[in-house]
């Protein structure tokens, strides 16, 4: 039986975490002969033989341009599965993960969108892991304003062909862009809080600041300094209907 379910890992310089992930990965509930694994590397300098050799069955392809999302699309270009799945090097998808997921595909769904878990490294959060909890991912939340995030998507192949492929010009952002513009046109975006992956919360400020300037870069457009640290502080910041309900 030939696999219907094409995973797509982009990775960068996470080869331990892309382990634990793999190892997920290859364990699913479904089975091996229904789907495939593909990593794609964007550090072109990395040592893979290792891996390769620890998970024979996984692809692993390269792409120079820098970014996820160019990663992403090589994963999509080179495969030919009806069913497209994405997750990232430093999640780990729960066991029935590709099992739950498919399953809502099957009740006519177009896209996927799983629950995305956070971890922490103690139960004694950090202040960076208390704003990560309490702003980080919620595709529930996400969902109800028609778009989701790549850490937990799966989609038919076909809402691809329908709309394109993701814009790797950016660094941040554009798995938001894509499943805007896919639930707009019409596909059904839906949240399956039993399609899980667990998802390591950022522990420390100088990490949250990164995922700010990543987001500050994805969205600007003129590239200017004062844009940038603009947009690094509207990512950083809670949203502002927090506190007019605080205020109420």
């Amino acid at each position: 039986m030939s696999p219907q379910i094409a995973v797509v890992v982009p990775t960068y310089k996470d080869l331990p975490k892309l382990r634990l992930c793999l190892e997920c990965l290859v364990s699913q509930t479904i089975p091996t002969t229904e789907y495939r694994v593909v990593v794609v590397n964007n550090d072109t300098s990395a040592y893979l033989d290792d891996l390769r050799e620890q998970f024979p069955s996984v692809s692993f392809l390269t792409e120079s341009k820098p970014g996820s999302y160019a990663a992403r699309n090589l994963g999509i270009r080179s495969t030919t599965e009806p069913i497209l799945a994405f997750t990232d090097a430093d999640c780990l998808p729960k066991r029935d993960w590709l099992e739950k997921a498919r399953a809502s595909l099957s009740r006519g769904a177009d896209l996927v969108a799983g629950h995305v878990e956070l971890t922490f490294a103690s139960q004694r959060l950090s202040g960076a892991e208390t704003y990560e909890l309490v702003f980080g991912f919620d595709q529930s939340a996400s969902v109800a304003q028609g778009y989701a995030a790549t850490a937990n998507l799966i989609s038919w192949r076909r809402c691809f062909d329908e709309t394109a492929l993701i814009d790797d010009s950016l660094m941040s952002g554009g798995d938001t862009r894509w499943t805007k513009n896919a639930s707009s046109s019409g596909l059904s975006l839906v949240y399956e809080s039993q399609s899980i992956v667990q998802h390591p919360a950022r522990a420390t400020l100088c990490q949250v600041l990164m995922k700010a300037r990543r987001v500050a870069g994805g969205r600007s457009s003129a590239g200017t300094a004062p844009m940038i640290w603009r947009t690094m502080l509207a990512g950083w910041l809670p949203p502002l209907s927090l506190f007019t309900k605080v205020t109420r």
